[in-house]
């Protein structure tokens, strides 16, 4: 579903333009997943406040460099259409049409990058399977490449798949990332390391309750209930504390401890005053002297666009797992923070509904290892959808065409 979309509120306003006041260039990231509504969206809301108001006739409010970047082999908007599609598909509203006229006039001066940088030269098994994958015709012999990379195939022992799985992140195609999150959790936990129950607090129309108000159903980033324990593996969910830092969406972390004010408990719907969270590429302001990559987060409170209610809640989700469009633009090896990621495929109809997933998931690895000594490679697969068919089947889209980036 697509999120309604209303203007800035006066202090968004006030708060980007302070922001803008001298900017010079604009880039963003993942074009491929960046959809004409968020495209058009971002580009008004940046030319009514940039070099402090004024140049609403002017594109991007008069910034002379807008860049956008990525792959459009990559991963598609969930739901939405996006960079190929306004070649042939201009949207209903002002700002759809805004954001198809943005990739298109963007697309005009077009530099490709040649130069591949996550993959390191002496990978050329590697970067021959990527290649090929990309452009959905993966040969034979890339086919094979690939199947040896599931953990049931021969080429890892018990050791091996152990010692894999407890530095892996895994990395679902679909929702199957919440039930693996789930079960993780319950492996951690014990008697001494209780789940904090951690539910929401809203206010609206002058009611307090534990629910969801209907103007937030529709954000994905916000939960009902968020269960956590110590050790558990978190990331931030729907908040960029501070960039800069590390402490943006999506950063990974370890809980180390949940603290509330004195007589107030989870059990009474209180929400802890910080959760402390150890980030290992946190590179802010030290916390904790003994504990530099400790950082405290607080429950934020963030107000609905229609401003009739609020909602207070811990800006954390559990991350034993993630899914495929969360994990797209990060990188996983030995040199990496996260050194391998265990791939659920997903099956040939994910594929087709989500053109570029294959590709995707096997372009976040730096290394496959080495034929006969696969176990340092980057990336490994489980369940029962890595087929021949699976990995060939690349190229056709639910309605059973051939996908528009690929022609």
């Amino acid at each position: 579903m697509r999120k309604k979309q209303s203007g800035l509120s006066t202090s968004s306003k006030e708060a980007l333009m302070n922001k803008l006041e001298t900017t010079i260039a604009v880039f963003l990231d993942e074009r491929s997943m960046i959809s004409q509504n968020v495209l058009g969206k971002s580009e008004e809301n940046v030319r009514i406040t940039a070099h402090g108001g004024g140049h609403e006739n002017e594109d991007w409010g008069g910034i002379p460099v807008v860049v956008l970047f990525g792959d459009d082999y990559q991963l598609i908007p969930p739901c939405e259409v996006g960079a190929i599609d306004s070649f042939f598909q201009t949207g209903n509203n002002s700002t759809l049409k805004n954001g198809a006229f943005q990739f298109i006039n963007l697309g005009q001066n077009t530099s490709e990058l040649n130069i591949i940088v996550r993959q390191n030269k002496d990978q050329e098994e590697f970067r021959d399977l990527l290649a090929n994958t990309r452009i959905g015709k993966p040969s034979d012999t890339n086919v094979k490449t690939l199947m040896s990379l599931h953990l049931n195939s021969n080429e890892f022992s018990v050791d091996d798949i152990k010692a894999i799985e407890k530095k892996a992140m895994y990395v679902f195609a679909n929702k199957k990332m919440r039930e693996f999150n789930d079960e993780r959790l319950k492996e951690q936990h014990s008697k001494t390391n209780p789940i904090a129950r951690l539910r929401v607090q809203s206010i609206s129309r002058s009611t307090t309750s534990n629910k969801i108000p209907k103007c937030f159903k529709k954000d994905n980033e916000i939960q009902p209930i968020l269960n956590i324990c110590r050790e558990a593996k978190v990331q931030i969910s729907g908040k960029n504390f501070e960039p800069d830092w590390g402490l943006f969406n999506g950063a990974l972390g370890v809980v180390k401890e949940i603290v509330f004010k004195e007589e107030e408990s989870p059990l009474d719907g209180y929400l802890p005053q910080y959760v402390i969270v150890d980030f290992p590429t946190y590179c802010g302001p030290i916390w904790l002297e003994s504990h530099p990559s400790w950082v405290p987060i607080p429950a934020i409170e963030i107000q609905c666009p229609n401003y009739c209610c609020s909602i207070k809640f811990l800006p954390l989700s559990l991350s034993y797992a993630k899914t495929g469009h969360t994990f797209q633009g990060q990188s996983a090896g030995p040199e990496h923070p996260i050194q391998c990621i265990i791939i659920q495929p997903g099956s040939s109809n994910m594929e087709k509904l989500c053109p570029g997933l294959l590709y995707m998931f096997i372009s976040r690895g730096t290394t496959i290892g080495k034929k006969g000594n696969r176990s340092s490679s980057a990336i490994f697969f489980i369940g029962d959808e890595l087929t021949k068919e699976r990995i060939q089947n690349l190229t056709k889209t639910k309605s059973g065409e051939i996908c528009q980036k690929i022609q």
